[in-house]
């Protein structure tokens, strides 16, 4: 049988291990799966003209919904890895 003060004081580090894990899930929020045009243009660091550029030219992936164009993490990463140029100094 478990002593009451041992056991008291398992169940105060799991109330504090609880607390820290609530807080680490409300402030790390996953990445979205799509991202819109100002996300977008945030992420690239590029303004509306190029995204069109980039879309017209079929250079990034999108999706359109009504008037509203979204980018999925896929696109933007296949994107990101066809302009990836690796380092040639060693």
């Amino acid at each position: 049988m478990i002593e009451k003060d041992v056991w008291e004081s398992v169940c105060s580090r799991v109330a504090a291990l609880s607390q820290k894990i609530r807080v680490y899930e409300q402030s790390h929020q996953p990445a979205p799966d799509y991202y819109n045009n100002k996300e977008v243009r945030e992420l690239l660091g590029v303004d509306d003209k190029i995204i069109r550029k980039y879309r017209d030219r079929g250079l990034l992936g999108y999706i359109v919904v009504g008037d509203k164009f979204w980018y999925s993490q896929g696109d933007i990463k296949d994107f990101l890895n066809r302009n990836r140029h690796e380092a040639f100094a060693k």
